[in-house]
Parts: C-alpha cells; structure tokens; sequence
C-alpha cells in the first residue's frame, strides 16, 4: 500500500478538532496532513491522492459545494466525509449533494469517522483492482496464441 493509500487529509479552522483526528487517525496507522485554511491548502489539490479527505462544512473563504467542486474536479474517487456543529437537513444536504461521502455531526465520534474512512477506502481500493482484473482478463481472453496469429494472416493473404 504507497503513502497516498494511508494519508488523510484534515481541513478544519479548528486546530484541537485538527489535533484530535491526528491522534485517533495516526493511532490506526494513517498519515495525516492538517490544514486550518482551505484557501491556503487549495494550491496543492492534486498534488497528491488521498485515502480520504475530512472536511469541516463551514469556511468563509468559500461555499461548501465550491470546495466540493475544487476537491472532485482532481480527486473525483477520493472520500469526501463532513464533519460540523451544523445538523439541519439542508446544510447536510448541500454537502452530500456537492460531491460529500459523509456527514458527521459534532461532537466528533472518532471510531466512526475512522471506520467509515476505512470502509470507502477500502471500496475504492477494491473498485480499482476489481477493475484492474477485468481489464487483465479481457486482453487475455482477446490475446491471441501463435496460431491464431497465423491463421489470422494466411486468411487474409487469399
């Protein structure tokens, strides 16, 4: 598994939330890239893959579904889980329907954030070698043996 496959990334004005999902993430193996300004982040989206991003709903500096768009327009696989004191049907909405994964409301359950970053990881992970296998079986179920090859080219010799 490279680096990428293990790093999450934590965007939250608030530092202690930002210490805390360090400690509990680190704790289960992952690396962690923290940042408190998403406009001081944004430079580097793309830059790097993300097991998964954690992001806080509120920033001044931009709207949740303008943050959303920037994150899936260069890591469109990668999970996007909110985490926010807001709670109302149609905050949580807009995220979700902005590109969001997950919600989570605060105060933050750590164990649950964590295992849901592992389960669409985890399904990422399994879509893509998933994919990578049928790609594998469909050129060798197209190869064609030696003799293909030559039947193939004696046929359309006559």
């Amino acid at each position: 598994m490279n680096t990428s496959e293990k790093t999450i990334l934590c965007l939250d004005r608030d530092e202690q939330n930002l210490e805390l999902l360090t400690l509990f993430f680190r704790r289960e193996g992952f690396e962690v890239e923290t940042h408190t300004s998403f406009r001081a982040y944004s430079k580097n989206i793309g830059r790097k893959d993300y097991a998964a991003v954690i992001l806080e709903y509120f920033y001044e500096e931009l709207a949740v579904d303008e943050i959303c768009f920037e994150f899936r327009a260069t890591l469109p696989n990668v999970p996007i889980i909110f985490c926010s004191v807001e709670s109302r049907r149609n905050k949580v909405a807009k995220a979700i329907n902005a590109g969001g994964t997950m919600y989570f409301a605060k105060p933050l359950d750590f164990e649950k954030i964590i295992s849901a970053v592992k389960e669409f990881s985890g399904i990422k992970n399994k879509t893509e070698q998933a994919a990578a296998e049928m790609l594998r079986r469909s050129i060798t179920a197209n190869a064609l043996t030696p003799k293909q090859t030559t039947m193939r080219t004696v046929k359309d010799s006559f």
